[in-house]
């Protein structure tokens, strides 16, 4: 018996046979004890038990008496309703169906060739609506200690000593931080780094290390690459979207497999007719 039943009984009185003894009425309709199992265990207090199934109640009621408000006002055409309700179950248990069986058969794996020859034969479809830029980037409070050492150790983080050095101050002192770099649109960027200029297309080919500062904080950003609006973003930034697309494509080809067996299957057995 779940500890629930337990927190109800003393709630509510031992339990009687058949439904059990209701706990609220809305009109025709009863909640009954059973109803109540479940909502609660054994690391709550009675305290918090009684809030949770008051809650549940009062929920409950408002429900329904909602539901029958919506029931008398509203045509009473039963029909149209069951077969919406009928539709939707029917649409629910195939994305249930549809799901059950990626989640067991999909092949979620993509090799590194595919990718390569899906973007080169889509390059097209790649183009860019915005200026973008990859890089790290960290921020510090103007009266941080030796944060001018940042810049020299954000210029050299294929060295593993600087990098844990950088790691470990940015973990002591830096407000925000990304020190693996990461692709971004260059606006969203710029919500993060105040980067003044007028001309993105120039600062983008221009340079490779940024540092500017406010009344508050400095920023360090190292820039290791770009992309210019209008042209074709590079495999790098659209890998993602890449892998995405094909395990899409996989899903709906596996799907289409799925149905098309199950049809064919039917048909051999005169497991259908059409009159």
């Amino acid at each position: 018996m779940l500890s629930l039943l337990t927190t109800a009984c003393g709630l509510f009185g031992e339990r009687s046979s058949g439904e059990g003894e209701p706990v609220a009425r809305v009109y025709n309709k009863y909640l009954y004890r059973s109803d109540l199992e479940g909502l609660v265990n054994d690391n709550i207090s009675t305290a918090d038990s009684s809030d949770i199934i008051n809650y549940h109640i009062d929920s409950w009621i408002r429900r329904n008496l909602l539901l029958n408000e919506a029931e008398d006002r509203l045509p009473n055409d039963n029909d149209k309703l069951e077969k919406q309700v009928r539709d939707y179950r029917a649409s629910l248990l195939l994305f249930m169906f549809e799901q059950e069986l990626l989640s067991e058969n999909l092949d979620s794996v993509i090799n590194e060739q595919h990718v390569n020859d899906y973007y080169e034969a889509h390059k097209a479809g790649f183009v860019l609506r915005d200026n973008a830029i990859k890089a790290s980037f960290v921020v510090v409070k103007n009266e941080s200690p030796h944060k001018d050492s940042v810049r020299i150790w954000l210029n050299s983080m294929n060295n593993p000593a600087v990098e844990k050095r950088l790691k470990e101050y940015c973990f002591q002192y830096a407000g925000s931080f990304t020190l693996i770099p990461i692709w971004y649109e260059f606006e969203q960027f710029r919500k993060e780094i105040p980067i003044a200029t007028d001309d993105a297309k120039s600062f983008l080919q221009n340079n490779t290390f940024y540092q500017t500062s406010d009344a508050v904080n400095t920023y360090y950003v190292k820039i290791v690459a770009h992309g210019l609006s209008g042209d074709v973003a590079s495999l790098d930034y659209k890998r993602n979207d890449v892998n995405k697309i094909i395990i899409n494509k996989r899903k709906l080809e596996y799907i289409k497999e799925i149905k098309d067996r199950i049809y064919q299957n039917a048909l051999n057995n005169n497991h259908f007719e059409v009159y």
